[in-house]
């Protein structure tokens, strides 16, 4: 009996000095473990401070390019002398191109580094396609824009129409233009009201009714009666409308209607 619990107790004294061992043992390795995380941690941070550090990797250049009407250098200088002595990675290109972008004139901008020092801009100007005769100019897509007032080109045909149809008058407009092109008459001003009617008026003071479609024949029509009926009498029409189904009026200057 004596030897049994001899036995028992031998037994649980293995065991207890085992389970302390793998105690210990979890304990070491748990503390290994954590010493790594915090040495790459460290090294990791004393990396990130090497690499953002102004004096390491410094912008000393800013390159530009693009080709300039509207936009002047001072319009930029401001913003990108800031970039020069930045961190070329910790320099946040995103807000420079934002800010850019805040220029009227400015249609499109790309920054990227450029290795070792340096900052690429590139920049689009806006193509001003028309005047919006409530304010601003309308772009070769169809986007109404507003620069300075001062800067707005002589020349520009006219636009007038609700909001949100920019695109669709300037598609018209190039429609118009290649229709008009063997008569070389030259929209000045294209106009679409509330109801959705069309009216144009030329370089030489002819004034288009158009109506609510752009029909290629009734403008065809026009296109070739012009040279035989209209040019000759130019100085006494004032208007012409097109809305008719087989022929086009003629509004003479001293209020004479003649039916074509």
């Amino acid at each position: 009996m004596l030897a049994v619990l001899g036995s028992r107790k031998a037994r649980s004294r293995t065991l207890d000095a085992l389970r302390a061992s793998a105690a210990n043992i979890s304990v070491k390795r748990i503390a290994s473990v954590v010493t790594a995380v915090v040495a790459t941690y460290a090294i990791a941070l004393g990396f990130n401070h090497w690499l953002y550090s102004p004096q390491v990797w410094p912008i000393r250049e800013v390159r530009v390019s693009g080709a300039f009407v509207h936009v002047q250098e001072s319009d930029l200088s401001q913003i990108l002398a800031g970039l020069r002595g930045q961190n070329l990675f910790a320099c946040d290109l995103e807000a420079v191109k934002d800010a850019i972008k805040r220029h009227p004139w400015i249609d499109s901008v790309a920054v990227r580094r450029q290795w070792p020092g340096a900052v690429a801009v590139e920049i689009k100007e806006q193509q001003a396609f028309a005047r919006w005769l409530d304010g601003g100019l309308v772009n070769v897509r169809g986007e109404r824009f507003v620069p300075a007032q001062h800067t707005i080109p002589q020349g520009l045909p006219v636009f007038q129409g609700p909001g949100g149809r920019e695109r669709e008058m300037v598609e018209r407009y190039r429609d118009l233009s290649a229709a008009l092109a063997p008569v070389r008459l030259r929209l000045e001003a294209l106009t679409l009201d509330s109801r959705g009617a069309w009216r144009a008026q030329m370089d030489n003071g002819l004034k288009v009714v158009i109506g609510r479609r752009l029909d290629e024949r009734r403008i065809s029509r026009f296109v070739r009666t012009y040279p035989r009926v209209i040019a000759p009498a130019l100085a006494r029409v004032e208007q012409v409308d097109l809305r008719y189904p087989n022929g086009f009026a003629v509004r003479w200057r001293p209020d004479e209607i003649t039916a074509m």
